[in-house]
């Protein structure tokens, strides 16, 4: 079952044991938050088969960033070969965005 970001933020216990880890999702083994902890590692690269569900797992980690640091605490480069997260990181958050050129650029 998909679950959104909203319900998986609702779950938080407060205060977090780790303010600066951002949750994406939940634990199949109890159903509790799983986080992204930044202090111990401050960058993360997805890798997935297609349509494995590499783009909202990214899209839901870029939302918990917005949510909780102001643009003066977290920016966030995009690498995106595929144009699909154009819209993922918006506003001064976003460092800097980077796509493949499009295939007809280089034709003539």
């Amino acid at each position: 079952a998909e679950v959104s970001p909203e319900e998986v933020r609702a779950l938080l216990p407060t205060p977090r044991r780790n303010p600066r880890a951002v949750p994406f999702g939940l634990s199949e083994a109890d159903l509790q938050p799983v986080y992204a902890d930044f202090d111990a590692d401050p960058h993360f690269i997805a890798f997935g088969d297609v349509e494995s569900g590499k783009s909202g797992l990214l899209r839901t980690i870029a939302a918990g960033i917005m949510a909780d640091y102001p643009p003066e605490q977290a920016a966030i480069a995009v690498i995106d070969y595929r144009r699909g997260m154009l819209d993922a990181v918006t506003g001064e958050h976003l460092l800097g965005y980077a796509a493949a050129e499009p295939a007809t650029a280089g034709a003539r």
